[in-house]
């Protein structure tokens, strides 16, 4: 069938396809909404308990959270804008011409509409500096600015944009050598998941005023076709360096002008014209519309909330990664300072002990220098409790309490040093960090807070009453033995009086100082540093397990139109078109406007028409012109259809995994999947690829999709939950990353 007339065909159906991509959008849409607010009640609720925590309630990770869901909104919401603008142009098929500034794009333009050639450029002038709109065989055509030109950037973004809600891109290039920047244009709008047609425009002067010489240059040029495939392979190599496949993307070599000049408008030479090629160029496009253009509009819709979608998604993993990864810096950083802490604590029960043994040591020496001079004192006590403050235990105590708790101090500003130390290397080309500052958590004036308020504990001291006492009676009750032994009687008896309430006294500064450590240093300010580095990281966890869940739930939606795309792909792949015309075809008995007294008929022609189903419907509507057009239709989509259909949720109920990034790689994972791959990567515009794993787990397909083997990363949530990263063994690609992760449904981040 002749494609400009089969175009009018597929015209009448568009909408009806229209409306189906913009259903499967608008519901999808509506579900991410819903999603997203369930989302903002969550990190509420979390920065309802963060304020709990007294130390890290200034902590401005919530607002960060916060703010990443505002714009995460505003994004969605511009994704509802998209899907509305292209329902309101549902009736129109559009395509995008695009391609570098003065490549022919106007000169395609204007040959394609027979214009008047106002629009074409001359010489190294720009001339499409805005977006322009066409009609061609009742396809929009649209003309945007040129891109890669050195006033680009505006013009670039214009041309993106444009490409955004575009059905079909022609890209169109010259056949001189191929440019990192129009590569780099074509891969943007690869990653829009648009459906590329190439165009190359051959470069040499045509002029109908010399047509003999014109014409044998312009053959030469384009017949040396082996030249032409050459540009387009290396063309088509700059797609590795974007993690793309472009070796799907056909493309058709033509001479603009040449077309454009030898119309009828102008020089009316139908020999020239048919030499441009661009006859070829004509049904190139509406070949590719007449075959896939339903597909196409369904994909359009899908493609304008799945491509965005894709993105957000991996955005949303990469910061959940971020953020576990941070958290376990500061459980790391906890674990860490709870050795310190132990060793700490170990270490200064050991200097207690020595310490208390020193002072006992300094009052035995003190109580036998002491017994030594006044053993015969009437009022020893007095000059005793001198001596024993002249020692001033409590200041030495109260010194060494200042040293722990100055120690203390030291460790926890050195470890608040390295961990920002670490955050900041670990997350250097991270604009968001998430950490707070370390100063939220400490406070470095705590130590010397603590030694102020030990040095105003009271440490009791029991002195030695009745000693004088004791040694009068001794010395009274001993006349008969001579006076050494008296002595030594007395002195000894002065000592044990003496020792006992001193060691009782040392005992008891002991137990005080040891409760200000416990009470104080201990559980006021390591256990509470530690608490609050163990808080800090789950409710890190905490926020990048919500990530994660956020991601996962949005994944599983975004799967959802990947495996709708699929379907639709693998139903109109198997539409071919073919020249035979059906036959058998029995009129019926009588007239009817009925499904049911039609049926009958059309399903006899099912078996011979399964790939032609526009052509049996012409066909039909031709044989049996008093049934009703819509019954018609209705009958032959319904018997066509149901078997194709059969066969596209038997294959797609087969799937296990499946996963997709946009204009790089669309992929299947399943123990049985038998389609063509090739046809599937042209009709997608993505290179799909099928993996067959007999039986697959999700580890399994996870690792064969990274390319290597893998660890897990727990983080705990609480005591009794946790969340998980995937950490690769090896290097693995950006691609292979996002597919994975869509498949392991968690973060995945590199060592």
């Amino acid at each position: 069938m002749d494609s400009s007339k089969s175009i009018k065909l597929e015209l009448i159906h568009f909408r009806e396809h229209s409306e189906k991509g913009y259903k499967l959008a608008s519901q999808k849409y509506s579900e991410i909404r819903d999603t997203l607010r369930e989302e903002e009640k969550k990190i509420t609720e979390t920065n309802r308990k963060q304020n709990e925590l007294l130390l890290i309630k200034n902590s401005s990770i919530i607002d960060e959270q916060m703010k990443a869901l505002a714009l995460l909104k505003t994004r969605v919401e511009s994704i509802g804008k998209d899907i509305i603008a292209l329902h309101a142009q549902q009736k129109e098929f559009s395509i995008v011409i695009y391609g570098r500034t003065m490549v022919g794009k106007s000169t395609l333009m204007e040959t394609l509409t027979h214009g008047d050639g106002k629009s074409i450029g001359k010489g190294a002038q720009r001339t499409t500096l805005d977006v322009r709109s066409y009609y061609w065989n009742g396809l929009k055509i649209i003309d945007v600015p040129g891109v890669c030109s050195f006033e680009s950037e505006e013009d670039d973004k214009i041309a993106f944009e444009a490409a955004k809600s575009a059905d079909l891109v022609l890209f169109l290039m010259t056949d001189d050598a191929p440019q990192a920047g129009e590569a780099k244009a074509l891969a943007q709008i690869r990653k829009l998941g648009k459906p590329v047609l190439g165009i190359i425009n051959v470069k040499t002067v045509f002029d109908l005023n010399k047509r003999k010489l014109s014409i044998r240059d312009l053959q030469r040029k384009l017949a040396d076709t082996n030249r032409l495939d050459d540009i387009c392979a290396q063309f088509k190599d700059f797609a590795v360096k974007f993690n793309q496949e472009w070796q799907t993307i056909p493309f058709v070599y033509t001479h603009l002008n040449a077309a454009f000049q030898s119309q009828p408008e102008r020089g009316n030479d139908l020999e020239v014209y048919q030499i441009s090629n661009f006859p070829q160029v004509e049904q190139f496009i509406l070949e590719k519309v007449c075959n896939d253009g339903k597909f196409l509009r369904v994909k359009t819709f899908i493609d304008s909330i799945s491509v965005p979608m894709e993105n957000i998604i991996a955005a949303i993993y990469t910061r959940a990664g971020n953020t576990l990864k941070e958290s376990g810096i500061w459980r790391d950083k906890q674990a860490q300072f709870d050795k310190w802490r132990s060793e700490f604590i170990e270490s200064t029960k050991k200097r207690i002990l020595r310490l208390n043994n020193d002072f006992k040591a300094i009052i035995d020496n003190e109580i036998d220098k002491f017994v030594e001079t006044h053993y015969e004192d009437k009022d020893a006590t007095t000059d005793w409790q001198r001596r024993i403050e002249l020692l001033d235990f409590p200041q030495k105590y109260n010194a060494f309490l200042q040293e722990l708790a100055d120690e203390c101090n030291r460790k926890r500003k050195s470890l608040s040093g390295e961990l920002m130390t670490e955050l900041n290397y670990a997350f250097s080309n991270r604009m968001n960090l998430n950490s707070m500052s370390v100063d939220e958590i400490t406070d470095y004036k705590t130590g010397v807070q603590i030694g102020s308020a030990i040095l105003s504990v009271p440490l009791f001291f029991l002195g030695p009453v009745g000693i004088v006492t004791a040694i009068a009676l001794n010395v009274g009750a001993s006349l008969f033995k001579d006076k050494q032994e008296r002595i030594r009687e007395a002195k000894e008896k002065m000592i044990a009086d003496l020792t006992v309430p001193s060691q009782k006294m040392i005992d008891e500064m002991q137990a005080n100082v040891v409760k200000v450590i416990n009470e104080t240093i201990i559980k006021g300010d390591l256990n509470k540093f530690s608490d609050s580095l163990r808080d800090m990281a789950r409710m890190l966890a905490r926020l990048g397990s919500i990530q994660t869940k956020l991601a996962l739930v949005l994944g599983r939606k975004f799967n959802d139109l990947n495996i709708d795309l699929l379907a639709n792909a693998i139903e109109y792949s198997q539409h071919d078109y073919v020249e035979e015309t059906p036959e058998e075809i029995e009129e019926p008995a009588e007239e009817s406007n009925s499904f049911s007294s039609f049926f009958g008929s059309a399903k006899k022609v099912i078996s011979r028409a399964e790939k032609n189903k526009n052509n049996l419907f012409g066909f039909i509507s031709k044989k049996v012109s008093k049934v009703k057009l819509d019954n018609v239709r209705e009958a032959v989509n319904f018997s066509i259809h149901a078997n194709v259909l059969t066969g596209v949720k038997y294959l797609t109920s087969g799937i296990k995994f499946i996963a997709r990034v946009p204009g790089e790689e669309f992929l299947v994972v399943s123990d049985s999947f038998e389609v063509d791959s090739e046809k599937l990567s042209s009709i997608l515009g993505n290179k799909f690829v099928y993996l067959p794993i007999l039986q697959p787990e999700k580890s399994e397909a996870v690792e064969k999709i990274l390319g290597c083997s893998f660890y897990a990363v727990k983080f705990p949530l609480s005591n009794y939950e946790s969340t998980t990263v995937i950490v690769p063994k090896g290097k693995v690609t950006d691609t292979n990353l996002k597919l994975a992760q869509q498949i392991a449904e968690v973060p995945i981040v590199r060592e």
